[in-house]
């Protein structure tokens, strides 16, 4: 979870365009998931922890609860059930994902997944941009998952969004947004979890 493009990657990034105060992982030892686990909802993690009591588990519900908390989950009801179609299909596809990541013959599922599950999904997503850059009125959390996920489909398969070139046009614009650059541009120092090999 900590400095991998993994499940936490877009929690990292919310927290940061939305400019969340004092957030920031606590992964500076290495038992942090033998501490945490025992006292997770589910026993595993990510946890946030905001206040003093409020535990929330699940990285989509951490999700969702900052960007309710920080107001980015919508400017209208347009934009907030834009933002919802965009991250259940970014849940979708990171789901599709994991199980290519998890397959026995992984490069075959990944190679299977790139010309089909992603090649399918990502062409609805460009066909929600119209002729528009952006989906909703103003930068949701919605637009920050599925531009997470272009990023680290990327780094998999460079050529994953050629046929997508509003997508890219997309992606473009949200990386080079001074709250995320440093996770979304080609600065960022975070590895990636997956591996097609």
């Amino acid at each position: 979870y900590w400095r991998v493009k993994s499940r936490g990657f877009l929690i990292q990034v919310v927290a940061a365009h939305a400019e969340m105060r004092n957030f920031s992982w606590d992964g500076a030892a290495a038992s942090v998931p033998d501490d945490w686990k025992p006292d997770a909802a589910f026993g595993q993690l990510p946890v946030a922890v905001f206040g003093s009591k409020l535990k929330i588990a699940q990285s989509m519900a951490i999700v969702r609860f900052i960007a309710r908390k920080m107001g980015i989950d919508g400017e209208n009801d347009w934009d907030f059930a834009m933002s919802e179609m965009l991250l259940e299909q970014y849940s979708d596809l990171w789901a599709e994902a994991s199980r290519a990541q998890d397959a026995d013959k992984r490069k075959e599922a990944w190679d299977a997944y790139f010309q089909t599950t992603f090649a399918k999904g990502i062409m609805h997503v460009e066909d929600l941009l119209n002729v528009q850059t952006t989906f909703c009125s103003k930068v949701c959390v919605g637009e920050l998952a599925i531009a997470c996920l272009c990023n680290v489909m990327l780094d998999l398969e460079p050529s994953c969004l050629d046929a997508t070139p509003k997508l890219q046009d997309f992606y473009r614009t949200m990386q080079s947004k001074p709250r995320i650059d440093k996770w979304l541009g080609p600065k960022s120092n975070l590895h990636q979890h997956f591996s097609r090999e």
